[in-house]
């Protein structure tokens, strides 16, 4: 085999999940299964070290959260007494960071537009 087609089926490999040890990373996975009342869905989270990502309905609307991981399983595991289930999910650095980066700017633009939202609807108030 070639050089070059190695270099190919290292990099396939490595975003299947066949990381080489040196420059594996990874995020978690996390599944919040369902518990009786406001919580009978389950519920899915992204995180990145201390840092969780996750959507929630705020005021009718599907947004996307940022929590601590202490803050976050403090919620969903102590206060809603709901079962976390962690998969850790291996891959690149690079591309843990590149992933990680898409959701810090959604995030951040989603702030900006939330506030530019909220602004609308002082206005729209004052007005009526």
């Amino acid at each position: 085999m070639q050089a070059s087609g190695w270099v190919a089926v290292v990099i396939a490999g490595a975003r299947l999940g066949f990381v080489p040890a040196a420059r594996a990373a990874h995020f978690d996975y996390l599944y919040i299964e369902a518990n009786a009342g406001g919580s009978s869905g389950g519920h899915a989270a992204i995180g990145f070290g201390e840092q969780v990502y996750h959507f929630q309905n705020r005021d009718g609307l599907l947004v996307l959260d940022r929590q601590t991981r202490r803050d976050f399983f403090h919620v969903y595991a102590l206060l809603n007494n709901r079962t976390i289930q962690l998969s850790r999910v291996e891959l690149l650095e690079a591309d843990r960071e590149l992933l990680h980066e898409q959701f810090k700017r959604r995030h951040q633009a989603q702030e900006r537009q939330l506030d530019v939202l909220a602004a609308v609807r002082e206005d729209r108030s004052l007005l009526e």
